[in-house]
């Protein structure tokens, strides 16, 4: 029975060390490593209506998001990661080109002279973000 328990122990750990610190919290109350799954299975796993769903906001909140003008680059850019993480999760692939294009559109005013010199000097086909 212990050594049941130990493992189970373990697994729980490793799943939960995989997972990003954006999705820990969901799982992080579970008793046990079967729980974990399946919280992460009805997440991710759930029916095509489901996940079209989700993956419905998450684009619907990629084009509205915006940098506050009080806000870090890094900030927001971390945040903007995340979403597109997300949106991979449900299958959604995005063209380096059209996450740059984001980037350069959702910027607070005061980066609106380095977007232009960027616009107009480089390509944004090979741009990286």
């Amino acid at each position: 029975m212990i050594v049941v328990l130990m493992k189970d122990a373990k697994a729980l750990g490793i799943i939960q060390n995989a997972v990003s610190n954006q999705i820990f919290p969901w799982i992080a109350n579970a008793d046990s490593a079967k729980m974990a799954w399946n919280l992460l299975h009805s997440e991710y796993h759930g029916g095509d209506q489901v996940r079209s769903v989700k993956l419905q906001n998450l684009i619907r909140e990629f084009e509205y998001m915006r940098m506050r003008e009080n806000e870090p680059l890094t900030a927001y850019l971390t945040h903007l990661n995340e979403l597109i993480n997300q949106m991979k999760t449900f299958g959604e692939m995005l063209s380096n080109e059209r996450l740059v294009q984001k980037v350069l559109i959702s910027l607070s005013k005061v980066y609106d002279p380095i977007c232009l010199m960027i616009e107009n000097t480089k390509s944004l086909e090979t741009t990286e973000l």
